[in-house]
């Protein structure tokens, strides 16, 4: 396992496969991130080697706007809350969490941002990095993503 920049992703020799799982993608929020991981990743595979990754959808996203989720349990508490930016494409996401210690409870918070990418920017910039799309999937299945698709998994061949 590697934990790397993946903008800047360099291997000590190219490998057969990279897997980039739970919205890393989404989290590249910067513009030009998409692209120059894309390339980072490509460039550190051999030929023929596949790349396959996840995103939560343009569609999720934006419709995650004001959402509200919480959950209390024994030990931990979490309130999360989230705001969408149509200008930005992305969406903040707010984490209050309350943590058992013996009698009383510690708060921690954490903020986490993801842009909303749509299906042709991935396959766009996939295409100018050096892959072929083999597949665009809903949620590691086989069925084919569509517009309401939540979670989309994307299979791609280093050219």
């Amino acid at each position: 396992f590697i934990c790397e920049d993946m903008c800047n992703l360099s291997l000590h020799k190219p490998v057969d496969a990279a897997v980039c799982v739970c919205d890393g993608i989404n989290y590249l929020t910067k513009e030009g991130q998409l692209l120059k991981a894309f390339k980072a990743i490509r460039s550190n595979l051999v030929c023929g080697g596949d790349f396959i990754f996840d995103i939560s959808s343009e569609y999720k996203l934006e419709n995650m706007h004001e959402q509200v989720f919480f959950d209390d349990d024994d030990d931990v508490t979490y309130l999360w809350r989230n705001t969408f930016s149509k200008k930005e494409k992305t969406l903040t996401m707010e984490i209050a969490f309350f943590m058992r210690e013996g009698e009383k409870y510690r708060r921690f918070d954490e903020t986490h941002v993801q842009r909303a990418f749509s299906t042709d920017e991935i396959i766009t910039a996939l295409t100018q990095s050096g892959f072929s799309v083999e597949g665009v999937f809903e949620n590691y299945s086989d069925t084919l993503a569509n517009e309401k698709s939540q979670r989309i998994t994307f299979c791609a061949k280093a050219k």
